[in-house]
């Protein structure tokens, strides 16, 4: 959306924020201003963008204009830093008296102080599959097309009440090159390049929406030359929040040089699920491999035929992890009932990647992504909105609406005759089914550990947030809602269910 100034005649002056933007004290704001001549008022080699002075504003005075005499278009880049005492200001763009003097651009800014916004929101949400392969990428001054592989992320700005953020700039980083696109309606928008540029080190400024939302495409950069890791992150002044998945982008073949995965439940070659819905995925283990270290990635593949599942991903903690079943993949990631492949891509910490043989298996029958049938003794959690805690009773319906400004909250019951006591861990895991990207999915999330302290104890209940990404960009079946299971467990101990239906994909979309 931008920001204008037109006269009777045709030269304007736009720029790529709206007036009334609210941006972050100390955090710089990059604001791109751009004029378009006229038959009377020519860009020449001199043409120069000038802004009002302004107190408690800071402008970088390192010079950021380009001047294209040819097509009569002068473009200038501001970063500009609202200090810490400052109220709202307006800055005033305006052209050099000898190119056109009449030519003004008026910008209102509304500040916030650190604690003006929610430090729930701001995750880069990452829809879909964090490992795109894509052998045949364009080439960087290329434009991709719906062929090319993606990922699709999603960001929130919040204030403090978990409001959305109108037009707020987010700053975006990641550690290594990738080609960022806007996304709306289902179609690429302009390019979005990095405003700075090093080593391991690229910045991108995102302007949000109306509603406080950006929705972007990310694309693997060709120039990275092959296949490699990403670490994506908002970056506020004192704030930083990581990507909700691990990334991998795969550009180029390579030649297995890892042995092969094993699976726990394995009877020969047949992977039989258990009768009567007792388990709803099964354990992989990784043999140890050369050169292993704490934090290596680890992303497990399925396949049938043609046919590549993004099972889940995990990141090494512990070199004891190796050799033992450690993760556990659901079945639903199994693309079919029958012959299959499981193998893993393994991404170190350097952005070194290697891929193992395959173990070959026959999956004897499909088995639906919710909670297993086994005993359950815990009371249920309650599910809340976490932006106004509002409840969602068992059979609630999760909408965008609801999971906007922080997504959801679990309340636990805990103390003596809840059986939790101080020090218990929680374990909570969310099932999540739908249609994501147009395809169907079935996903398992399983959430940080959860220590019970003295303080839940004494108030009765344990408050765990479940986030907003694990339930962002879920449709609806053709015939009825996504569905939603949320569990936890205690030791030996298992809750009863709670299950909710989901639909949170804007209406259009």
């Amino acid at each position: 959306m931008f920001n204008f100034n037109m006269r009777f005649n045709m030269s304007i002056l736009t720029a790529d924020i709206v007036s009334g933007i609210t941006v972050l004290e100390e955090c710089p704001v990059v604001i791109t201003v751009t004029y378009s001549g006229d038959e009377s008022h020519k860009v020449t080699e001199t043409t120069d963008i000038v802004y009002s002075d302004q107190k408690d504003v800071s402008f970088d005075e390192t010079p950021r204009i380009s001047r294209d005499v040819k097509n009569n278009i002068c473009t200038a880049k501001f970063v500009v830093t609202a200090h810490s005492v400052a109220n709202d200001f307006t800055i005033i763009f305006s052209m050099d008296k000898t190119t056109d003097p009449d030519a003004k651009l008026e910008i209102a800014f509304h500040p916030i102080d650190k604690n003006g916004f929610s430090h729930a929101a701001f995750e880069p949400m990452i829809i879909g599959d964090s490992l795109v392969k894509d052998l045949s990428p364009v080439a960087d001054d290329e434009q991709p097309s719906e062929f090319n592989g993606s990922l699709i992320v999603n960001i929130y700005a919040l204030n403090k009440t978990d409001d959305p953020l109108p037009y707020f700039q987010i700053p975006l980083v990641t550690d290594r090159m990738v080609r960022i696109f806007g996304y709306e309606e289902g179609q690429l928008t302009e390019e979005i390049f990095p405003f700075i540029q090093e080593l391991n080190n690229s910045k991108y400024y995102i302007n949000t929406n109306s509603e406080g939302f950006a929705a972007l495409r990310a694309f693997p950069s060709k120039g990275e030359g092959g296949n490699y890791t990403v670490n994506m992150f908002t970056e506020l002044q004192g704030f930083s929040r990581k990507s909700s998945s691990n990334i991998l982008f795969i550009t180029e073949d390579i030649a297995p040089t890892l042995v092969m995965p094993d699976i726990k439940e394995l009877d020969g070659d047949r992977l039989i699920p258990s009768v009567g819905n007792s388990s709803t995925g099964f354990h992989v283990s990784i043999p140890f491999y050369e050169g292993a270290k704490p934090k290596d990635r680890i992303f497990l593949m399925i396949r049938e035929d043609n046919d590549e599942i993004q099972s889940t991903s995990t990141v090494i903690t512990d070199l004891n992890q190796l050799d033992s079943p450690f993760i556990s993949a659901p079945y639903a990631s199994i693309p079919n009932i029958g012959d299959n492949e499981l193998y893993y891509y393994v991404a170190d910490t350097m952005g070194n990647v290697a891929i193992s043989s395959s173990l070959y298996f026959y999956l004897t029958k499909s088995v639906p992504n919710q909670p297993p049938e086994i005993r359950r003794t815990l009371a249920a959690a309650r599910i809340f909105t976490h932006k106004d805690q509002s409840e969602l009773k068992q059979r609630g319906k999760i909408n965008l609406v609801k999971i906007l400004g922080g997504g959801l909250d679990a309340r636990i019951a805990v103390g003596k005759k809840n059986g939790i006591d101080v020090d218990s861990i929680i374990n909570v895991r969310i099932y999540v089914n739908g249609i994501v990207n147009h395809s169907p999915s079935s996903k398992i999330y399983s959430l940080e550990p959860h220590t019970v302290t003295a303080e839940e104890v004494a108030a009765g209940e344990a408050i765990i947030l479940l986030g907003q990404a694990p339930f962002t960009g879920v449709d609806s079946y053709d015939d009825g809602p996504g569905l939603v299971y949320v569990t936890y467990s205690v030791n030996i101990k298992n809750s009863k269910i709670w299950f909710g239906r989901i639909d949170t994909v804007p209406p259009g979309q």
